[in-house]
Order: structure tokens, then C-alpha cells, then sequence
């Protein structure tokens, strides 16, 4: 049995869309045979409760609960592929009440505008953090490592927020974490039940307990060992024998899961080299769009061998062999609904495995054939679906990541009619697959981040930087929102109009979240607004709504104007703002501040901010009084005690008695 000795096989593939690791798979099956779908653009909730429903608390999960409520910090020790990153993620989302993303610490601060990745002032109240050291050993100079994480601990602890760290192997080696003086805060978790783990996540499928050791006697044996990953998936291929043929019984159905884990790559091998070439083609179309209707999988064929400039002698077409009698010859079967079916399960992965491994030369041409089918009149939108979702997976485990990047450009290229681009959304898709790929420590998705920016900071074609707000927005900022920040900051500066004002927007949407708006809020004070750039500035008054900073967001939840850190960021801002000493930028937006300051507690707070912040320029403070003089004058009676406000505040400004 190659690879592991667990008892599985080695397991290389993502099934179906997933949030996986090497430590944590949540595996949500195909698609097209799922019972509930999940949208591709998920968010942290779908997750949240994904994992919820298939996670089993490892040993010393309540002990490292304990420890993280304590203190704020909890850092995680454990072996490789025991589920350290699922139990993370668990701890955080349990930590507070509301239905909070978490985000991820990343040190690949090219992309990340410069900002450090461990800057205590980018910790906010309830943020939940995850630092998968794991993954990413940060950057060089341990001891500045230790003293960067100290002070973030500190702060972490002050701001009543919540911070686990995946420990790596052999962490008590590394002079960073050693000085980190961790006893206490660490914590071992052990490797939950492989049984119960397989039997969740069939649960969690099914919504059926059919798996106990009285049908599967060999089920404990069988993932005694193995990491989470490869009991996840193998939970996953039980689930689709029993889709497929729900009369088999619960030992056979396992039997054959255990078999399609294995890896067929051998037994491909062996077939593709009595095939002509022709029929590799038909092979590999088959197995990238298995569940297709025969005709799409024609279609694949031909365009593949166009891609690939293969020639051969016409035959007429009466005399060719029809599509069914070609698919038998490779051992592809077409069902009652002319859709195409290899005999195993997970036999098309390993097809697709095969080529891709062992013709390297193959991989461009496959990336245009790919390219021409998705942009192909002839397929359906499931047809698409499968070709970009099986091509990601091959691409981002051959290193071949770069061809999502290729083809997502391709697609969402502006057309010269003006109609709507309908390959966008398959643009999207493939930066997706990118951006949630997590079968190599994170490196496919950090390329996929890079390359975001790269193309925001450039000038994308207005209609790539389309489908960047739109992935910014939905996937970057659910884990990495400063990223998201970034590049939305940068797109909102772009050529294109239309392309500004989605930004802002998406930008706008985001910032609603308390915790966005405060990292938002954080950059544009530290540094974007003292740029004195347009669209930062259009920008933080799009995005700094009264009723937002204002209005309290619950009985026992003060408004965010009432925070000293935002207070004082919101007066550097409006300070910017107001030295632009143009009334007509900012004339609307104080107007807004005045109405809600007219009916909210937090009112007279958000009045003084904009008096500090015009202050002690005479002039923009008599600018401003003007603008709150004329917006009274339409309801004395309302708005008389807000404007009374600003005045007083304007005079002892200028240090004059007012009493």
C-alpha cells in the first residue's frame, strides 16, 4: 500500500470544495451530488458551522478553552495531522458570542502594504486571531520575533480579544518561542478518536449513524493512524459508494471506499499506454468532466486536441465510432442520462492525477484547452463548474497555481460591446480555488493574495479589477481583512470610474463589520490619509457613516465613537480631510455626522471630534460652523443643541469664555 502505512493509502485530492489543512478538513463533498449546498463564496459562519458539525474535541481542548479565557493567548502543541488547526478555530469562534470571522496573522507583509503582521495597535476588542506557525515561521531574528509576539500577547490580553498559535514541530528548538516563556499558555492536544472523527463526518453527510463497530469491525484499525485529512476524505468516498448504490451494504460500500483512497495512478498508467492517442485525449476529458453529458465530453475531446495541434487523418464521419463505443474502449460508461461514469469512485481523479504528473509538458497546453472549454458555447454551467474545479486541484498540487492566475485574467478580460462578461464569474472562481487552497502550508494562497495585489497595484483591465473587488471583498477579507483592506484601498484609485465606485462601495459593505471598520480606520490614520490622496479621502467619508460610529449596536455594547483609540484616530482623519480646505468634499459628509449627532447618545461625542479635529485652524473651524449654521437653520428646535454644541467647542478652541 503506497505511502501511508495507515491502513487508508495516500489520499492527495480535494474532493469537493473544502476548508482544509494539514491539520484540519472539513470536506463537503461534489456539488453535484451534495444535499446542501454551500455557496463558493462562503464566509466564516458556513464554515463555523461545517466544522461544527464534524469536529470531535481532541484531549485537552477544554484544558486549552481554559487557558485562552484566562489569558487571552493559547498556544497549541500537538503532532502533524491530529486536527490542531479544526481545534483552533473551534476554540476561537467558542470564545465569543457573536458570529465573528477569525483572522489569520500573516507574515507576508509584501502584500500587506508594508504593515506588520504582530503590531499590538491592530488588535481590536473581540477580534479572534489565528497564527498557524505551522504553516508560516514568520520572518528572520528570533529575538525580534519574541519581543513582536510578547507585545502582541500583552495587548491582546488588554483588548480583551482572543489569540491561538499553532505551534510547529520542534518548537522548544526555536529561540523565539523558547524566550517566549510559554509555560502556562501552552498547550498539548492529543489526537482524537479516528472513529469518531469518520463516523462524524458520515453524519454529517448522511444524517445517518451507519457506522459502528459492529458493521465496520475494521474501521478502527484502518484509521488508528492516519492524519484527520485522510479519514476525513475517506469518510467522504464512503458517502458516495452509499450515493451511488444505497443498496450496497455497509461493509461492502466501505470496501470499496478504502480501495478508492488508494491510489489508482498505477492502474491508470498501465491503461493509458495501450491507448492511441486519440483515446488519451477521450480519457482525460472523461475524467475532468465526469458527471457530464456525453456530448460536453465530445466537446472537451476535440478542443483538447486542437489545443494541442494533434493531426491525423480525416476519417469521414460516418465511419468514425460513435461516442459510446469510444468511451467502452477506455473503460468510461454512460448512464441512462447520457452522462459519463467511471466504474470506481475517485477513478477520474486519479486520471487527472496521472497526466498531469508524469507530462509536465502537457500542463500549459492543458491550462488553454481548460481556457477554450469554459469559453465553449457548447458547455453548461455545470460542465464549467467541474472542468475549473478539477483543474484548480491539479494545478495548485503541481505548483502550476500561476495557470489560475493565467486563465482568471483571460476570462474576466474586458469585451469592446459593453455587454456583461458572463466568463467573469468563472474568473472569480478560479482565483477562489486559488485563494481556499490549503494543501501545501498556505503557499498557493499567498501566491494567489500576491498576485491580487500585483494586478491592483498595476492597473488591472477594468474587468479583472472587477472580479478582484469581488473576491477581495468575499474571500480575502473573511480570514486575511487587512489584505482585503489593501487592495480594495488601491482599486478604489483605479482609472476606471465604474471600477472606483465598486470599490468604495465593497469597501463601504465590509467596513459595516465593528472590526473591519476599526482596521480600516487604524491604516487611514496611521498613514493612508496623510497621503493626501482623492480617493483616500473618499474612502474614509464613504466609509466612516455616522450611524455606524454612532449608534450604540446593543444594549450592552457602547458606540465605537465612545472608544478613546477611535475617537482620537477619527479627529487625525477629519483633520486630513478638513486641511484639503475644499467645503464641497466634505460639506455633505459633516452634515450626515450633524443629523445622526442629533438623535443618538454618542451625538455630542461625535461633534466634539469634528471641533478637535478643525481646530486650531480658525479658518476650517469657521468653515465648519458655517456648514452646522446653515444645516440648523432647517429644524432650530432639533438640531439648535448640536449646533450649540460645536460653538461652545469652537470658543474654547480659541480660548474664549463662552459662559
Amino acid at each position: 500500500m503506497p505511502a501511508h502505512t495507515t491502513g487508508i493509502g495516500r489520499v492527495d485530492g480535494n474532493v469537493g470544495f473544502a476548508v482544509t489543512g494539514q491539520n484540519n478538513t472539513i470536506f463537503l463533498g461534489r456539488r453535484e451530488e451534495r444535499e446542501e449546498r454551500i455557496n463558493w463564496l462562503a464566509d466564516s459562519r458556513m464554515h463555523r458551522e461545517s466544522l461544527k458539525r464534524r469536529f470531535v474535541e481532541p484531549e485537552g481542548f477544554r484544558a486549552a478553552d481554559s487557558v485562552l479565557r484566562m489569558h487571552g493567548t493559547v498556544f497549541l502543541d500537538g503532532n502533524p495531522g491530529s486536527g490542531r488547526k479544526s481545534a483552533a478555530l473551534m476554540l476561537l469562534w467558542s470564545r465569543f458570542d457573536d458570529d465573528g470571522s477569525c483572522r489569520r496573522v500573516a507574515f507576508d507583509d509584501d502584500s500587506n502594504d508594508g504593515a506588520e503582521a504582530l503590531d499590538p495597535n491592530t488588535v481590536a476588542e473581540g477580534d479572534r486571531l489565528l497564527l498557524d506557525l505551522s504553516e508560516d515561521h514568520g520572518p528572520g531574528g528570533g529575538t525580534n520575533l519574541s519581543s513582536r509576539l510578547a507585545t502582541f500577547c500583552q495587548s491582546v490580553q488588554e483588548k480583551g480579544a482572543a489569540f491561538v498559535v499553532v505551534l510547529p514541530p520542534g518548537w522548544q528548538q526555536t529561540t523565539a518561542l523558547h524566550e517566549q516563556r510559554l509555560a502556562g499558555v501552552v498547550k498539548r492536544l492529543g489526537r482524537p478518536s479516528g472513529e469518531a472523527v469518520f463516523r462524524s463526518h458520515v453524519q454529517a453527510e448522511h444524517s445517518l449513524d451507519v457506522v459502528d463497530r459492529h458493521t465496520l469491525p475494521h474501521l478502527a484499525a484502518c484509521v488508528a493512524d492516519a492524519p484527520m485529512r485522510d479519514i476525513a476524505e475517506l469518510a467522504l468516498r464512503f458517502v458516495e459508494v452509499r450515493r451511488r448504490d444505497p443498496h450496497a451494504s455497509v461493509t461492502d460500500a466501505f470496501a470499496e471506499a478504502r480501495k478508492s483512497a488508494e491510489d489508482y495512478v498505477a492502474d491508470v498508467a498501465a491503461s493509458v499506454g495501450r491507448y492511441a492517442p486519440q483515446q488519451r485525449a477521450l480519457l482525460l476529458a472523461a475524467a475532468l468532466f465526469e458527471g457530464s453529458h456525453t456530448d460536453a465530453v465530445h466537446e472537451a475531446t476535440r478542443l483538447m486536441l486542437e489545443a494541442l495541434s494533434f493531426s491525423s487523418e480525416e476519417i469521414h464521419l460516418l465511419e468514425q465510432d460513435g461516442i459510446d463505443t469510444r468511451l467502452a474502449a477506455v473503460d468510461v460508461a454512460v448512464d441512462s442520462h447520457r452522462c459519463v461514469r467511471f466504474g470506481n469512485v475517485g477513478y477520474h481523479y486519479a486520471v487527472a492525477r496521472y497526466f498531469w504528473a508524469n507530462h509536465p509538458d502537457l500542463r500549459g497546453p492543458l491550462r488553454d484547452w481548460i481556457g477554450c472549454c469554459v469559453e465553449s458555447s457548447m458547455m453548461a454551467t455545470s460542465d464549467r463548474e467541474r472542468a475549473v474545479e478539477r483543474f484548480a486541484g491539479q494545478a495548485c498540487r503541481h505548483g502550476r497555481s500561476e495557470d489560475l492566475h493565467i486563465l482568471a485574467a483571460r476570462w474576466a478580460k474586458s469585451g469592446d460591446s459593453g455587454r456583461a462578461n458572463l466568463r467573469a464569474a468563472w474568473a472569480a472562481r478560479a482565483l477562489d480555488h486559488a485563494l481556499r487552497w490549503d494543501g501545501d502550508d498556505g503557499h498557493v494562497a499567498q501566491l494567489a493574495r500576491k498576485q491580487l495585489y500585483d494586478w491592483a497595484t498595476k492597473g488591472a483591465d477594468p474587468g479583472l479589477a472587477r472580479v478582484m473587488i469581488e473576491v477581495s471583498a468575499k474571500v480575502v477579507a473573511d480570514q486575511y481583512p487587512d489584505q482585503a483592506l489593501v487592495r480594495l484601498r488601491w482599486l478604489a484609485c483605479h482609472e476606471d470610474r465604474r471600477v472606483q465606485i465598486d470599490a468604495v462601495e465593497a469597501t463601504r459593505v465590509l467596513a459595516r463589520d465593528r472590526r473591519v471598520y476599526r482596521r480600516l480606520l487604524w491604516r487611514m490614520s496611521d498613514r493612508w490619509i496623510h497621503q493626501r490622496r482623492p480617493s483616500d479621502v473618499r474612502l474614509f467619508l464613504e466609509t466612516s457613516a455616522a450611524d455606524v460610529i454612532m449608534r450604540v449596536a446593543g444594549s450592552d455594547i457602547r458606540a465605537l465613537i465612545q472608544e478613546r483609540g477611535v475617537r482620537q484616530q477619527l479627529v487625525q482623519c477629519w483633520s486630513a480631510v478638513f486641511a484639503l480646505d475644499d467645503v464641497s468634499r466634505w460639506g455633505e459628509h459633516v452634515r450626515g455626522w450633524l443629523d445622526t449627532a442629533a438623535d443618538t447618545t454618542a451625538g455630542g461625542v461625535g461633534v466634539d471630534v469634528l471641533v478637535d479635529a478643525a481646530g486650531p485652524e480658525v479658518r476650517t473651524m469657521a468653515r465648519l460652523y458655517v456648514v452646522a449654521r446653515n444645516w440648523a437653520d432647517a429644524a432650530p428646535g432639533v438640531r439648535g443643541p448640536v449646533l450649540e454644541r460645536l460653538y461652545r467647542g469652537i470658543a474654547q478652541a480659541q480660548g474664549l469664555d463662552v459662559a
